[in-house]
Parts: structure tokens; sequence; C-alpha cells
């Protein structure tokens, strides 16, 4: 059996654990310009709240140092629900392009299904949000 199949096997569990806390896992695909030069290190999403018509804060992850040889990097992160506790630190491969990194992460969605957006931190303060959105 490959390693891949083996790490796939050994999610399945967590993920009904977590899905049986309330906590849906959703595989989100970013790209992130300007990764590299800017240092980002936490990802935060945001949720629309439809009485309002704003977007609230839903959890974030806070990036860790690449890991493994260029060409077979992976990206370290740690999930934080919507009040800050930290939860799972996970991996996943990533492509580098230039200055941009892309990548695939699950998110913890402790919120209602709905429409979110995310917004970049770094050092110096955080990015407006996306101009995208997913619906989760």
């Amino acid at each position: 059996m490959s390693k891949r199949a083996i790490r796939i096997l050994c999610a399945v569990p967590l993920i009904l654990l977590l899905n049986a806390t309330g906590c849906q896992f959703e595989s989100v695909t970013l790209e992130l310009p300007g990764f590299f030069s800017s240092g980002i290190d936490e990802l935060w999403f945001w949720r629309r709240d439809e009485g309002s018509n704003s977007y609230v804060r839903a959890g974030h992850m806070r990036l860790g140092e690449l890991r493994g040889p260029v060409g077979d990097q992976r990206l370290p992160y740690t999930l934080y629900n919507p009040s800050g506790e930290e939860g799972l630190t996970l991996d996943t491969p990533i492509d580098v392009g230039g200055d941009s990194l892309r990548a695939v992460l699950w998110f913890a969605n402790w919120m209602d299904d709905g429409t979110f957006r995310v917004s970049a931190r770094n050092a110096a303060g955080e990015s407006e949000l996306s101009s995208g959105s997913i619906t989760l």
C-alpha cells in the first residue's frame, strides 16, 4: 500500500471524529500570491452573516515553515476554532510558482454552511478579504 493511501486511511477516523463534534472538515484549494516575499504566517476564514451581510471570523490556521526538498515540499499548518483554541496540526504538499504557493488545505468549519472569504496575516498586519468566495 502506498504512503498516500495509508495517510488517507489514517485520516478517515479523524474526519469522522471531527464531524461527530459538530465540526465539518472541508478541503479548500488556495493560491497565495506573494507568499514568500510577504511572509504569510496565518490564514483567517470569514463567514458571511446573512442578517447583516457582513463577514465574521470563523477560524484560522497558522502556517509553519516549509519542509522537504525543493520540488517535494510540504506546508505544515495548525487549525484553530473561532474562539482561538488550538486544534490539529496537519501538513500538505505544495506547488510553487515563482513567489506564489498553491495548496489544498483542510479547514475545520465549526459554523453553519455558508459563504466564506479568506484574509492573510503576516508581521505587518492583515490583508483585505479575498475578492473571491467559496461555499462550504
